[in-house]
């Protein structure tokens, strides 16, 4: 797990707009296929926005998307603030 100033930072995973249900009768290379076209077409999205993140307080952990990781990572190596 990540740390960042002794907190846990738990990485909120980007997730696809638009995919089949489980219970479609499809195959699974079928799947495969339609859910990839679907992410590409449609995109994806993560409930926490781009330079948001939510502290746990109970828990001492923060909750932030890939992007905005990328970003506090960056800006830590550098010295500064993101």
């Amino acid at each position: 797990m990540t740390n960042l100033m002794g907190l846990k930072v738990l990485i909120s995973p980007d997730t696809p707009k638009l995919q089949l249900s489980e219970g479609c009768p499809v195959t699974p290379a079928f799947r495969i296929e339609m859910n990839a076209w679907m992410r590409e077409f449609f995109g994806e999205w993560n409930l926490i926005e781009d330079g948001q993140c939510l502290h746990d307080r109970l828990n001492n952990i923060l909750h932030m998307n890939p992007r905005t990781w990328d970003r506090v990572r960056a800006a830590a190596e550098k010295g500064q603030t993101p």
